[in-house]
């Protein structure tokens, strides 16, 4: 374990496909080719393990990522399918007397989520009247009396229907 002066921000974090709905977390701001590096307490590592190995479960041995617990380094294990060989140690970072775990962090694809009003997501101008079929655009859907989105903003991947009061988290 190391002790680490990292400034941590509690945020949701994402793996398209792999690890959704969200899980929380934290960021220190770091990113990896874009995509973001994110911190777990031990029980959040655990949950983010369960959810990874879970929707990793190939048949093909040389595609599953395992990741597993070793109690005699207290780190977490990450084996690529593809590297049987090779293994990543996800050692701690404490920080004020909490161990954090950076699991897949500086070579998965996670995606911090992002919380906004429905109001401010959809400005006036994106409105339209012909339906509820969506393409990169929200559009008021009569019916069911709220915003049918299918698209991304700033980057980010979502499709929800929601009321323009709420708050949504988007991803």
């Amino acid at each position: 374990m190391a002790d680490g002066t990292l400034n941590l921000t509690p945020t949701r974090f994402w793996l398209d496909s792999v690890i959704e709905p969200p899980v929380d977390g934290f960021t220190a701001g770091a990113r990896w080719n874009g995509w973001a590096c994110p911190y777990f307490t031990r029980e959040q590592a655990d949950r983010v393990v369960e959810l990874s190995n879970a929707a990793n479960n190939s048949e093909d041995a040389d595609v599953r990522i395992i990741v597993t617990w070793d109690e005699a380094r207290q780190a977490y294990i990450i084996v690529d399918g593809q590297y049987p060989d090779e293994e990543d140690v996800m050692d701690a970072v404490v920080v004020d007397g909490v161990a954090y775990y950076c699991i897949g962090g500086w070579s998965w694809c996670w995606m911090e989520t992002h919380t906004v009003l429905a109001q401010d997501l959809l400005p006036q101008d994106f409105l339209v009247d012909d339906g509820f079929e969506v393409v990169d655009r929200p559009r008021w859907c009569e019916a069911d009396d709220c915003w049918a989105v299918a698209g991304s903003k700033d980057g980010h991947p979502f499709d929800r229907l929601f009321r323009q009061d709420e708050t949504v988290e988007v991803y």
